[in-house]
Parts: C-alpha cells; sequence; structure tokens
C-alpha cells in the first residue's frame, strides 16, 4: 500500500504528540514526591497534548496521575473524582492493570472516608479480575484488604480467616514480607479478641521470620505487636523492653505510619503504669507527627488517650479539650 506525504506526515506527528504525553508523565512521576504543584503543572500540559490527538491511554494515566497528586495533598473527594473518570477510561480501554490500580485507590478513599460498603465493592470488583486472571498474589493481597474492613468493623473473626486465606496463598508463593505482615496482623486480630496465647504465638512466628527481612517497618510492628500483647498481660517491664527496641529499630528507616503507631502504643504504656507526665510527652509528640497523615482514627485514638492522660493529672479543662 502507498500512503500520501501528507498522511505519513500527519501520522508521525500523532507519534511525536504520544511520546511528548509519555515523556511529560514520566517527569510528573518523577518530580510529585518532591514538588506536587510543578507535577500538576506538566500533567495539565499532557493532558492537553493527549486530548489534542486523542490519545485516550495517555488521558487515562494522566488523569489518574493527577488524582495520585491530590491525594498526596489529601484533597481526598477530588482524588475520588478524578479516580472514577480514570478508571472509566481504563474500562474502556480494556486495561485491567489500570482498572485494579484505580480500584485500589478508590476503595482506600471510601475507607478513610468512613464509607465501609463502598470501599468493599471495590476490593471484591478486583478480586473477580484477580481470579480471572489466576493470580494468586493478586488474589491473596484483596483478602489482606478484606480482613482490614473487618478490623474497621470489628469483626475481628473474618479478619482472621481473610488473613488465614491471604497467609496460605503469600506462604505458598513463598513472599517472605507478605506472609510476615500477616502473622503480624494475626497475631494483632487474636490480641483484640484477648486470645493472648494465639495471639502471642503468631507475634513469635513474625519475630521468628524477620531475622532475614530488610523491611524496616515489619520489623518494627512485629516488636511493636509483641510490646502491645505485654502491656495487655500486664508484663511492663517486658513490654518497655520490647518498646525500647522496636523505637531504636524505628530509628533506622521506619515509616511515618509506624511511628506513630508505636508511640501511640507507649503512651497507652505509660498511662497503664501511671507514668502520666511521660505519657503525655508521647502521646502529644505522636499526635504532632501524625499531622501529616491521613489517619483520622489513629488521630482520635491520640485525642482520646491525652484526654485520659490530662483527667489522671486532674487537668479537666485540657482532658475535656481532648475529648
Amino acid at each position: 500500500a502507498y500512503y500520501s506525504v501528507p498522511l505519513l506526515y500527519s501520522f508521525r506527528q500523532i507519534v511525536m504528540k504520544t511520546e511528548n504525553v509519555d515523556r511529560l508523565i514520566q517527569r510528573a512521576q518523577i518530580l510529585r514526591a518532591e514538588n506536587v504543584d510543578q507535577a500538576f503543572k506538566i500533567l495539565d500540559e499532557a493532558l492537553t497534548i493527549a486530548q489534542q490527538s486523542d490519545y485516550q491511554r495517555g488521558m487515562a494515566i494522566i488523569i489518574r496521575d493527577r488524582a495520585i497528586c491530590q491525594l498526596q495533598i489529601h484533597e481526598f473527594k477530588l482524588a475520588l473524582a478524578g479516580f472514577t473518570e480514570a478508571l472509566q477510561f481504563f474500562k474502556l480501554l480494556g486495561d485491567t492493570t489500570g482498572q485494579i490500580t484505580c480500584n485500589t485507590e478508590i476503595s482506600a478513599i471510601h475507607l478513610e472516608l468512613g464509607d465501609l460498603p463502598s470501599a468493599m465493592e471495590f476490593i471484591l470488583a478486583n478480586l473477580k479480575m484477580y481470579m480471572a486472571k489466576a493470580d494468586n498474589e493478586g488474589i491473596a493481597e484483596c483478602y489482606t484488604e478484606i480482613a482490614s474492613l473487618y478490623l474497621h468493623l470489628q469483626n475481628f473473626e473474618k479478619a482472621i480467616d481473610y488473613y488465614k486465606m491471604a497467609l496460605k496463598l503469600f506462604e505458598g508463593l513463598k513472599i517472605r514480607r507478605k506472609t510476615i505482615n500477616c502473622f503480624y496482623h494475626l497475631g494483632d486480630a487474636f490480641m483484640q479478641l484477648k486470645d493472648n496465647n494465639r495471639a502471642l504465638f503468631y507475634f513469635l512466628r513474625a519475630s521468628n521470620s524477620i531475622g532475614e527481612s530488610r523491611d524496616i517497618d515489619i520489623k518494627t510492628k512485629t516488636l511493636g505487636g509483641l510490646a502491645k500483647l505485654y502491656t495487655s498481660q500486664q508484663d511492663y517491664q517486658k513490654a518497655m523492653d520490647t518498646f525500647q527496641q522496636a523505637l531504636r529499630m524505628a530509628e533506622t528507616g521506619a515509616s511515618l505510619p509506624v511511628k506513630v503507631q508505636l508511640k501511640k502504643n507507649l503512651g497507652n504504656l505509660y498511662l497503664e503504669l501511671t507514668q502520666t507526665e511521660k505519657a503525655i510527652e508521647v502521646l502529644s509528640d505522636a499526635l504532632r507527627m501524625s499531622g501529616t497523615l491521613p489517619t483520622n482514627q489513629t488521630i482520635v485514638k491520640l485525642h482520646y488517650l491525652l484526654a485520659l492522660a490530662y483527667e489522671k493529672e486532674g487537668d479537666f479543662k485540657q482532658a475535656l479539650q481532648y475529648f
């Protein structure tokens, strides 16, 4: 077949525009962690070019990446609208990977906004796609997300069922980090049920598996979980020793949410020891650190513990403020 020169020229122009869009997307993805405003500008420029050349896949990725930027600055409702729009593009393109990415983020936002039925709906949509592809790792990830929802509902028995299903798959796939994570969550769920023997069993399984792991978060969480269990058993010296070990581990590179949770639980230990001044110091530090996190449940718990601490100090004005 022969093509006219204008047609070839037009085709080359389209290819150049799509390549330019892809380069702009990559630049924005690199920049967004350090300069979200600049990332927005680049994505807006890329979107204009993608629309001019009717580059559907480019438009889908740009809209999704804009939503990621909005999520980064805690604009949850704008991010939700963006991920929902991107999801429709990915559905039209038959791109299951793009759909799964959007569903995951949409579910997380609904969870943050307290809409648990909607969060479950999008996790189940992912589970259906992973099952169609026989992707066991993806299926296990969905099981852990469903378990997390049941934890929020305080249905610990259901949470345990799904964590066990995920654990079986992760063990079969030999994915150490995710296997240890399941051990940790199972320990935490059994502790919530006051089944300390089984909680200790899973925390120790996690602890015995973290030696070779390079994941600082899971190491810190595991030690923190053990310390929390020792607190509930009123073995306060062992709890304090384990918390101090976890704090030293956290300083080697744990993420902010893990550090905040650790300090929250340490503050609770100081409350049980009636060392209210230390409790207030640790909990106030955790609350200050949590200011950049979209973790409403953690912040509520910190305010609650600070209220109890000030009440014990006899400072009822401060206690009321935190309540």
